[in-house]
């Protein structure tokens, strides 16, 4: 990035601050449907309107007119029980939910137009009836102390399931430099994550200790990264700029922060989305119509959040063109259930996430019950032994109401409480720091977790159509190496035989395609097996699944000393049968070279696993017995399956 001008700061003009006057005739008070609620607004209104001398109106908030108008909002509730706190968490202006502040606990904070109309929210809010109550008392307490003209505050109790000290945002009041990470092997993008981590842990607990360092730690970005970075380590942004911007966007009116320093956090902001890492790196691929990968829904996510920031803030006309970009880029992936990644990180915890937070924010329902939607989310049980991706699957949890997507979950107060902290974007057990694809909110609303009995046993993924179609361009397929021998019909993307949700339980994983972002050759290999509360195939505990090639699980077919001169892009599946407690598939690579891979895999619950590969060119024919986890299965399992001794044919 080239030294600042002025130019970004001299065009914005310093927001009005903010003030919320509760005696305006505008003033509504919104509240779930429900008599105890309804109860709870009427009381609130009656002694406001003992203090102010005037009485908001009262309003369920699915009446038509709850929302309309710039008057002030005072909303009550939470995630789980109104329909405009649902509005506000999904647009990512607030984080009230089962684990934030907790049943007991409540919040009571100020949100500048989060709406879009105007008009400024006081959240009155908690994790039950009890902490929306007592957010009720603490607002009439604080009318009492200031009189009815308000501006910036957030207070804060937490409730149930964890404490001020157990956040996992207190390291950053340790204050090292180890913890800032200012200089990361990755570029800027982790220093950004952590700043707006500091920051939430304001918003988290009141604490203004993390305000103070979140406000020094973004003058030192600015200074260091944005404006003045090394030449040796070039800033990479990596679609972190609305990361950042939220939170800012949340404490921005809070009294620290000076009218300079709004002024230049502002044009900092804009200057980073005017620059290469910006709206500019996505510009062009937004008007194709292929699957995306993270680097571009990243970069869209920036364009959307900063877009509406500049839009609703300061009105800039370019804005809506950021906007207009965002949705195209988006379009293409709300309709396929795969981005262009086919690792088990950036697959579902980034691009398929990224997609998920944007339909939120911009109110594409429809997408949560879209047939891609559910295949995206349900192919991220299907594809994890255990550990999956916990905030997308929580978020998937709460967009459409069920709670099987919690399934590879332990425990549901251990999920809450892990939320509490926000420590999902880990394993529960994991020493690491949590990572920061979400940095706002957890998606938690229920320790009731439900297993998906449906899911059980033999499922299958099937290609989507999309990724079919997209996969094959020159950025996916260097020079040609990859080949395309069946269709997507007769294809598959990932096999599974599952038999609990333990992490005790059995659960074995084939692959059915090779290539992709981040990702491997992996047709017709196993690329998972967990049996007796061990991953067998895993081998560096950082990369998950994705490693490279299969080497100790698939097969290398090489004849008269030479292999096959492409790769197989997908396997095709032969079969897939299920009787009683056995459970069987085929599936086979062909059409490249002379030779034909064919791997059969049989099950016979609770007991042993058979894999037999077979090996056919022309009239030659080696075949072999594969056994998994108990000596002599083999042998065992000829004689339990084939009594009669004749061999087992498959369609």
């Amino acid at each position: 990035m080239q030294p600042m001008n002025d130019a970004a700061a001299i065009e914005l003009s310093a927001l009005p601050e903010l003030r919320i006057d509760l005696t305006d005739p505008g003033l509504r008070i919104v509240h779930p449907a429900g008599a105890a609620y309804a109860t709870m607004a009427g009381k609130l209104a009656d002694a406001l309107a003992g203090l102010v001398g005037k009485k908001g109106v009262v309003m369920t908030e699915n009446e038509p007119a709850a929302l309309v108008g710039s008057g002030p909002l005072l909303v009550l509730g939470n995630l789980m029980v109104s329909t405009t706190v649902r509005t506000l968490y999904y647009a990512a202006y607030d984080f009230t939910d089962l684990a934030f502040p907790g049943p007991g606990g409540y919040v009571l904070r100020t949100i500048r137009d989060p709406l879009g109309t105007g008009a400024h929210v006081i959240l009155v809010g908690g994790s039950d009836r009890e902490g929306v109550s007592a957010a009720a008392r603490k607002l009439v307490e604080r009318v009492q102390q200031q009189g009815p003209v308000m501006g910036y505050f957030n207070e804060v109790r937490l409730g149930k399931w964890t404490t001020t000290a157990d956040m996992d945002m207190t390291r950053y009041l340790v204050d090292a430099n180890e913890v800032w990470a200012r200089v990361g092997e990755s570029g800027s993008w982790e220093y950004m994550e952590h700043i707006a981590a500091c920051a939430l842990g304001y918003l988290r607990t009141a604490d203004e200790r993390y305000l103070a360092l979140f406000r020094r730690e973004l003058h030192y970005y600015r200074a260091h990264d944005v404006y003045a970075p090394n030449p040796e380590a070039p800033t990479q942004i990596h679609g972190r700029i609305y990361v950042l911007l939220l939170v800012w966007d949340l404490v921005q009116d809070h009294p620290l922060f000076t009218p300079e320093d709004r002024r230049d956090f502002d044009a900092m902001f804009l200057y980073l989305e005017r620059s290469g890492e910006g709206v500019a790196q996505i510009t062009d691929r937004a008007g194709t119509h292929a699957v995306r990968f993270n680097h571009d829904t990243r970069a869209a996510l920036d364009a959307f959040f900063v877009g509406r920031y500049f839009d609703r803030r300061h009105q800039l006309p370019e804005a809506k063109d950021w906007l207009v970009i965002a949705d195209q880029l988006f379009a293409p992936q709300l309709t396929s259930a795969k981005p262009a990644e086919d690792s088990w990180g950036h697959q579902w915890a980034a691009s398929m996430h990224n997609t998920l937070v944007y339909a939120m924010a911009t109110g594409r329902q429809d997408y949560f019950t879209s047939p891609a939607f559910r295949q995206a989310a349900d192919r991220a049980l299907l594809a994890h032994g255990v550990d999956g991706p916990r905030v997308y699957l929580a978020n998937c949890a709460v967009v459409t109401g069920d709670s099987s997507y919690l399934s590879l979950e332990s425990e549901g107060e251990a999920f809450v409480r892990a939320a509490a902290r926000l420590r999902l974007s880990k394993p529960a057990d994991s020493p690491l720091p949590a990572s920061f694809e979400e940095v706002l909110r957890s998606f938690a609303t229920t320790t009731a977790l439900q297993r998906r009995g449906s899911m059980l046993g033999l499922t299958v993924a099937p290609v989507d159509p999309l990724w079919y179609h997209t996969i094959e361009t020159p950025a996916y397929n260097p020079e040609g190496i990859f080949k395309i021998t069946v269709g997507a019909a007769e294809g598959f993307d990932k096999l599974a035989w599952r038999e609990g949700w333990s992490d005790k339980s059995f659960y074995l994983l084939l692959d059915g395609i090779s290539g992709g972002l981040h990702s491997f050759q992996d047709a017709n290999c196993l690329v998972w097996l967990r049996e007796a509360g061990v991953d067998w195939f895993r081998t560096v505990a950082s990369y998950d699944r994705a490693q490279g090639v299969r080497a100790q699980n698939g097969v290398n077919v090489v004849f008269n000393g030479r292999g096959l001169d492409h790769v197989h892009r997908y396997a095709r599946l032969l079969y897939q049968e299920v009787s009683g407690d056995f459970s069987a598939a085929g599936s086979v690579l062909s059409g490249i070279g002379d030779t034909t891979w064919e791997r059969h895999v049989l099950r016979k619950r609770g007991a042993w696993t058979l894999v037999l590969d077979r090996m056919v060119r022309t009239k030659w024919v080696n075949c072999w017995w594969s056994d998994f986890g108990i000596p002599g299965a083999s042998a065992r399992c000829r004689q339990e399956f084939f009594p009669s001794g004749k061999p087992w044919r498959t369609r």
